[in-house]
């Protein structure tokens, strides 16, 4: 009879022990190694530990506010996924993924099937509370190929489509809410498309809110569209947080609330912000972007490189549009401490020709209250087609600006700009007045020299090196091609038959 209660006993402890483990692999980690599978459509357990016993959201053991999944990729099928509260508690700097799954790339399950391929939808007003999150659609799919940025929504494995939410974000990136909370750190996003409310009459139809402060923020070959009001707000409520990196992605369409408040693609305060290769299209108000706040912490760094700003021509027809009237980099006041730059080197910016009777600045930007930088520069960039009620170009009200080796065509023109490098061409340099592809931009000949400059600022957005067919074109896009001051290939050799 004690061997019968031992044993029941030893059975009973030994069950306990194997539901709590499996709970606990459940919970934090799906498959044993770190990897979760979520698939809207899955109908097996849902232990998330492979694609025929998924998770079919974010909950159960794939629960995205539960710590034990630091450390853990949750490999995303086609399907729609709500808006998931991510908030799983730090656990020093370890990562958690949501990862699209495409065909190519989808987990070590061996039960993947080719029609979980697809898009992940997402709704709005989606909270990221906590440190270390990462949002990788890993590539562009049909539409897209051949290109380095995208502004096609189907070509997205993850998309965030605030269809729901008029008078919210699409993300609030704060410990509490964005109207207070904290610091929050290392949020990445790569290959989403962040979509507002379609032209919702509400400016705070927004993309990404971060409040009070975000650092480590990074958006890459993302799109960014159709936006109440701006596509980013960051570090507005006292935060400077560095660095914040923009680059390769498509920004489209800000305040489509059209209401009297200002709005700018990007109002940003961190102290260290890096936009390259990006392209800004049909973005209006106060400028493409400005700082948050003039009241916040000194700035020290800021960089512009590679980008185009441009508007179509039907945009500009538009009686309601109006802006940018802080340039196209606008300053509030901001202050700047240390050893500090502001650079924008080889941008185009073309096709501000507004045919309203609105205010509009062409400028790079005014510093409204001087520039109060140590090193502000505006070298090798391109502008075309400004005109109508847009002001053409001007240098730095506040002055301390080097300003050189800028080109002026089609319509544009500077006359406080007297560098000795200056080039005031009436040439179209694109094959196309009004461009509306990124391909349009591309000079089909080349500018005058620009100034050549280290790494990273020797490359264009498709990668080519500047110069790379015997001159450093000026603006976006550099025309590659064989270097036309090849040396000379040696005379007086001879050939021996051997």
């Amino acid at each position: 009879m004690k061997v019968q209660e031992n044993l029941q006993r030893f059975c009973s402890i030994f069950a306990l022990a194997l539901l709590a483990s499996i709970g606990a692999r459940a919970a934090g980690n799906c498959d044993g190694s770190r990897n979760c599978y979520v698939r809207a459509g899955a109908t097996g357990t849902g232990t998330g530990a492979n694609w025929t016993n998924a998770c079919t959201g974010f909950t159960g053991a794939c629960d995205v506010t539960n710590s034990a999944l630091r450390a853990t990729t949750l490999w995303v099928a086609v399907g729609s996924y709500g808006s998931p509260t991510f908030s799983a508690t730090d656990s020093g700097t370890s990562v958690i993924t949501i990862e699209a799954a495409t065909t190519a790339n989808h987990g070590p399950a061996s039960d993947w099937s080719s029609s979980y391929a697809g898009q992940a939808v997402f709704g709005g007003n989606i909270t990221i509370a906590s440190d270390y999150w990462t949002f990788n659609g890993q590539s562009w799919g049909s539409g897209c190929s051949g290109v380095s940025v995208c502004n096609v929504d189907a070509a997205y494995n993850i998309e965030f489509h605030n269809t729901t939410y008029p008078g919210a974000q699409v993300f609030c990136i704060s410990t509490s809410s964005c109207g207070g909370g904290g610091s929050v750190n290392n949020i990445n996003f790569e290959y989403v498309d962040i979509y507002g409310n379609d032209g919702a009459s509400n400016e705070s139809d927004e993309g990404i809110v971060c409040y009070p402060t975000c650092n480590d923020l990074y958006v890459g070959h993302s799109y960014m569209h159709h936006m109440g009001g701006n596509e980013v707000i960051a570090n507005y409520g006292g935060g400077s947080g560095n660095p914040h990196t923009y680059e390769y992605d498509y920004i489209y369409l800000n305040h489509q609330s059209y209401n009297s408040d200002h709005a700018e693609a990007f109002s940003e305060t961190a102290a260290v912000l890096i936009v390259r290769y990006c392209v800004f299209q049909d973005i209006i108000s106060s400028g493409f972007v400005t700082d948050a706040s003039a009241v916040d912490p000194p700035l020290q760094d800021w960089e512009f490189y590679g980008n185009i700003f441009f508007w179509d021509q039907a945009f500009g027809q538009d009686t309601r549009n109006f802006g940018p009237t802080d340039g196209i980099v606008g300053f509030f006041g901001q202050t700047w401490s240390g050893a500090n730059k502001f650079l924008f080197y080889n941008n185009t910016i073309a096709g501000l020709v507004m045919a309203a009777n609105s205010a509009c600045n062409a400028s790079v930007t005014d510093f409204v209250t001087g520039p109060q930088v140590g090193t502000a520069i505006m070298e090798n960039n391109l502008w075309s087609e400004i005109g109508g009620y847009c002001s053409q170009p001007s240098n730095s009200s506040g002055g301390g600006v080097t300003v050189d080796y800028n080109t002026y065509s089609n319509g544009a023109s500077n006359s406080s700009d007297a560098s000795s490098h200056k080039q005031q061409s009436s040439s179209n340099f694109f094959s196309t007045n009004f461009p509306t592809a990124i391909s349009g931009f591309m000079p089909t000949t080349d500018t005058s020299a620009g100034l050549t400059l280290p790494s990273p600022y020797n490359t264009d957005i498709s990668a080519t090196t500047r110069g790379a067919n015997g001159k450093w074109d000026r603006g976006a896009l550099q025309i590659s091609g064989t270097s036309s001051t090849a040396p000379n290939p040696p005379s007086g050799l001879t050939a021996t038959v051997q």
